[in-house]
This record gives structure tokens, sequence and C-alpha cells, in this order.
């Protein structure tokens, strides 16, 4: 009957052990089992000199194995065809890439857009591949876009090309480093713990049964005297010195005594 309650809690216990395995995540690089030529199109012409933005893609793809891409067009490639950039992204992605290994940035900016214009309607989107989720997970991703958001935003520091190429060089050093969910990992404990005490106390394993196992029960007709010493209560028959302080007990009270 109790191997047949453990049975029924391994489920649980099988839960909790996919946690565990869940809230711990080292990245793995992608094999070069692909065409991962690093891309730049500068349909925008946006970019300007693209040497240092090149060089932190290729640094990105040294690390991760995901071949970064960057793509720039203008608002009427999309607008007016496409609900948003995104569903266009996806198209672009899937137009120049066979794979599910890259990841594609496209940068999309008013046409004939001139600095000296003032307001820009500027968009960005990313698309990563199926592949990729490995390395670029929903955190990292995060984190990349609030990074590359802000720094397209700060124009009097960055151009685009330097934008895109600072937010990878920030993303590079950091992300193939394990990392460890700690709320997951937390909750994953406590989940096994209430389980296994849930389980011992169903199938009736007591620690105080277990430490007391082979002891034997005093018969009914057992006295109880208090120690001459210490005053600590002991059981007739039983002992020849007190459980507690240790001093010898009247030798009519130690085992054997009343049957000589």
């Amino acid at each position: 009957m109790r191997f047949l309650m453990l049975l029924f809690y391994l489920p649980f216990i099988l839960f909790t052990f996919s946690m565990f395995a869940e809230a711990y995540h080292h990245p793995h690089k992608l094999p070069q089992n692909y065409d991962y030529k690093i891309v730049v199109e500068d349909k925008a012409n946006v970019l300007g000199n693209t040497a240092e933005l090149r060089n932190s893609l290729v640094a990105f793809y040294n690390r991760t194995g995901i071949s970064p891409a960057v793509i720039t067009v203008e608002n009427s490639d999309w607008q007016g065809v496409y609900s948003d950039l995104e569903n266009y992204a996806y198209d672009l992605y899937v137009n120049h890439f066979a794979d599910e290994s890259h990841w594609l940035i496209v940068y999309s900016t008013p046409d004939g857009y001139s600095s000296s214009d003032g307001f820009e309607d500027w968009y960005w989107e990313g698309m990563q591949g199926n592949d990729t989720d490995d390395v670029l997970t929903k955190s990292v991703t995060n984190s990349f876009n609030d990074e590359l958001q802000k720094n397209l935003t700060a124009r009097t520091r960055y151009t685009v090309s330097s934008a895109i190429s600072t937010s990878f060089d920030d993303l590079t050093p950091t992300v193939m480093k394990s990392k460890v969910n700690w709320t997951m990992l937390f909750t994953s404990i406590a989940i096994l713990a209430f389980v296994c005490l849930h389980a011992c106390l169903m199938i009736g394993i007591n620690p105080k049964a277990r430490k007391y196992a082979k002891a034997k029960p005093c018969s009914d007709a057992a006295q109880e005297k208090a120690c001459e010493y210490c005053g600590y209560t002991y059981v007739v028959d039983t002992c020849t010195e007190c459980p507690h302080c240790g001093a010898p007990i009247p030798p009519e009270d130690q085992p054997g005594a009343r049957f000589t």
C-alpha cells in the first residue's frame, strides 16, 4: 500500500526536478551548420561607414554562433502594405534566410530622410530564428531591446550604426553566461519540501517511530520512582542508574532484584 501511494507522488516529484532543471540555464553555442555570413543591407542609406558595426556583429557571432543581420528600409516599403513592421520583418527574414539561426534587426526611416529635417518617424524590429531561443531568451532580448531603444533615441550621442553596434557590444560579453532563475529555484524547493512532507504524513513515516522502533513497552504493573539525588523519575526494574544524573538507584529497584 505504501508503494502504491509513493507512485502517486512520483509525478509531483518529477515535476519539481524539471523545475530545478529550468531554473538553471546554460546557453550553448549554435553549430556552424548553416550559411552564417554576416548581412548588412543599408537600403535606406542611414548607416554610413559600417566597419564598426560589422566588427560588432562578427564578435557576437563568434561568441554565440548566431549570425546577426541588419537591414535598413524606408517606411514606404511596408506602410500601407503590412499592418506593422513586425510582419514585414518576418517576410524579410524568410526571404533572406533559409535557416532558423539568424537574428535580424530591421530599422525603418522616413523616405529620403535627412538629419536637417528635424523629427524622424523611425521604427525598428527584431526577428530571431527558432534555433536561437537557447541563447536569445526572453530576458536577454528584453534587455537588448531596451538598450537599443535607448541608444537609438540618443541621437546626439549615437548614429543609427553606432547605436546598433554599441548595443551588440554591451550584450556580447555576458550573453553566454549561465543564469539562475532564483524565483523558480526557491519555488521548486518549497514545492518539493511540501510534497515530501505530505507523502511522509500520508504514508505514516514518523521519525519518532523509527527512533523507538526497538523499544519495549513497560508492563502495566510497572512502577515509577523518583531519584534520591535529582528527583528525576525512573521506572523500577528497568535500569541500574538514574537516566538523568547517573546516580545509582537502590538495589531493590534494579532489574531482577524483585525476583531473587
